[in-house]
């Protein structure tokens, strides 16, 4: 008899440990994520992605990363595959690595998009899983006053391919926010990446190949100043 329960007790451990399985597919994230009543974390990367890699080894560890599994089913997808490229072009995923939130329901709560600093995305991670929409939130704190919010809204409506309405949104600011926001790196860097793509949109391929040359130096001259 003993022996019976001890057999039943692994079983009724190892089947526990199997549901808690890391989901190997979106849907099945989805799935779980219904069962359980919580929302869905989707990682979108690539083996070619050095940014992906440096997420992977740099700011999705340590007990943050462990906290943020326990709040979300966590499903990482290759872009490069079938599924990872369906779900790319479901949800306008443009740039990685991505990090896309989902309702049980499918529904979007919010995306972080780009390399972040280990600060920066667990900030965001925390507002989104707070029930917040991340671009709704933002644009609240660029009218409270936020310059670096400004550079996020943008990198905002670029992960999810609005280039033109994240370009009209930057020029609805009021003049004296522009020229202010202008003197930070990250929202030139932004707004330089928006042109960029909708130079490339036009067809406007020496513009789009100009931008790109400026967004490069620019990138270097942020690297250089964070060491």
């Amino acid at each position: 008899m003993k022996n019976i329960l001890i057999a039943a007790a692994l079983l009724a451990c190892s089947g526990a440990h199997a549901e808690r399985a890391t989901p190997t597919t979106v849907d099945a994230a989805l799935v779980r994520a219904q069962q359980e009543h919580l929302p869905v974390l989707i990682d979108f990367t690539a083996l070619w992605c050095y940014s992906c890699y440096y997420m992977e080894t740099h700011v999705l560890t340590g007990p943050e990363w462990t906290s943020l599994d326990k709040h979300a089913v966590v499903v990482k997808t290759d872009a490069d595959s079938p599924e990872g490229a369906q779900w790319m072009e479901k949800l306008r995923v443009k740039a990685l690595p991505s990090y896309v939130v989902l309702k049980p329901d499918g529904s979007e709560l919010g995306r972080v998009v780009a390399e972040q600093s280990r600060q920066k995305f667990y900030a965001q991670m925390q507002r989104i899983l707070g029930g917040d929409d991340a671009l709704d939130a933002l644009k609240k704190k660029v009218d409270a006053g936020s310059t670096i919010s400004i550079a996020e809204v943008m990198s905002g409506y670029l992960a999810r391919d609005q280039v033109q309405p994240g370009l009209d949104w930057y020029a609805a600011l009021p003049g004296e926010r522009r020229k202010t926001a202008s003197a930070d790196a990250d929202v030139t860097l932004w707004l330089n990446r928006l042109q960029m793509e909708k130079a490339a949109k036009d067809l406007d391929f020496m513009e789009a190949a100009r931008l790109r040359d400026e967004m490069f130096m620019m990138q270097k001259k942020l690297e250089e100043m964070k060491k």
